[in-house]
């Protein structure tokens, strides 16, 4: 996954010119970008993935990539577990952040995903989460997203505006 970013110059920021460099975001939370006068830098980034596909599924969706919008959206929702899950063991005395990494580079299945984080949103809240009478659950027209995922994950179905309009209010909450 690679995402566009932009930032200032850091160097053009001490001669007073303000240049904007631009790069992507790679896997590991950082990107090389650079700018017009050709100073290249390293910019690592302390926000959670999750909130940078949020903001490339909201960039793809105003190009009407929808396809595109719907992925980096999913990919967010997931990105978000896997957040949440972590911050669950931290809050439960469970500091071993190498193993619980380890866990998450075996752990590449969604539905594996979704049962860890329904079980740490159990722990954490004592609420069920996810599931048709729960009161948090992903639900949009009364079709759940992870069917609707693997209709298009699967079976190369391509979502209109209208779903992933849907899909993106029901993960946001809009």
């Amino acid at each position: 996954m690679e995402i566009k970013m932009t930032g200032y110059c850091p160097y053009c920021k001490k001669e007073d010119h303000k240049q904007i460099a631009n790069g992507l975001l790679n896997n590991d939370n950082y990107g090389v970008l650079s700018c017009p006068k050709g100073h290249s830098y390293i910019l690592y980034l302390r926000n959670n993935k999750y909130e940078w596909l949020i903001r490339n599924s909201l960039n793809a969706f105003n190009d009407r990539y929808y396809l595109e919008a719907f992925m980096a959206l999913y990919q967010s929702l997931e990105q978000f577990r896997i957040a949440f899950i972590k911050a669950s063991y931290v809050d439960n005395n469970q500091n071993r952040f190498q193993i619980i990494d380890k866990l998450f580079q075996k752990m590449a299945d969604s539905t594996q995903i979704l049962g860890a984080y329904k079980s740490a949103y159990l722990l954490e809240t004592g609420e069920l989460v996810d599931l048709p009478d729960s009161k948090h659950n992903l639900m949009t027209k009364n079709m759940s997203i992870v069917p609707f995922r693997n209709k298009i994950v699967h079976q190369g179905y391509y979502p209109n505006e209208q779903e992933v309009f849907y899909v993106k209010s029901s993960i946001l909450g809009l």
